[in-house]
């Protein structure tokens, strides 16, 4: 099962708390305090949240592999790496496959590291509307100018995919939309996300249908204790 991370999986498996112990040792007639600092997972309300820790067990037993596009690894850079691989990471030491996009939304807008997460979004909505935009003509004019490695029918599929996410969703869940379908092409069979809103669009309003599902944490939860038992 080839499981593809949203942005926020990331950020919500790593909600961390830090824990100071402290002590006294001694040395000969002297007695010296000791702090030890650590970082423990924080308590969450939030259902979708929790269930990342169980999930995180499936993944270290192989019951799926992880997955990322290009630009999740972007917009999750800026983000604080401190409770990465600790304790407090529901999903420390599954190892995450990063693949390319769809399309490289570089292409038609610049994204740069140092870009903050609102930005990188921004971004990405601001270069889909230009691919919504593309005539034909203009089509083969950037195919040709980027010298893309892909035959013109191959990228001219993946450009009208973007262009078709782009009229049926709204302009705010383009960016979530691209990650999705980004998923989709790499061949995953589960996008998995925290945003109920944004599966509730796809299933409810857009009935948007593609091989690969929309999950939410707690419905991945339950079809690997269906299909582990």
């Amino acid at each position: 099962m080839k499981v593809f991370f949203d942005t926020n999986i990331f950020s919500a498996s790593r909600s961390y708390e830090k824990v100071v112990s402290r002590g006294t040792i001694q040395w000969g007639d002297i007695e010296l305090q000791t702090e030890e600092h650590s970082l423990q997972r924080k308590n969450s309300e939030d259902p979708e949240h929790q269930a990342l820790i169980d999930i995180g067990v499936y993944g270290r037993s192989g019951n799926f592999s992880a997955h990322r596009t290009q630009s999740i690894m972007l917009e999750t850079f800026p983000q604080s790496r401190t409770a990465k691989n600790t304790d407090a990471d529901a999903l420390r030491g599954i190892e995450v496959e990063t693949h390319p996009d769809i399309i490289d939304l570089s292409c038609f807008r610049s994204f740069t590291f140092a870009d903050d997460l609102m930005k990188i979004k921004r971004s990405m909505t601001e270069a889909i509307g230009l691919v919504k935009s593309l005539k034909q003509k203009n089509l083969e004019e950037v195919f040709q100018a980027l010298k893309i490695e892909k035959t013109f029918d191959e990228f001219s599929d993946s450009v009208g995919k973007v262009a078709n996410i782009a009229k049926k969703f709204d302009e705010k869940h383009w960016p979530d939309a691209f990650h999705y379908i980004s998923a989709d092409h790499n061949g995953g069979d589960i996008f998995l996300t925290c945003d109920r809103k944004f599966v509730n669009f796809i299933r409810d309003t857009v009935k948007y249908e593609i091989s690969c599902v929309a999950l939410l944490p707690t419905e991945l939860l339950e079809k690997l204790k269906t299909s582990t038992h």
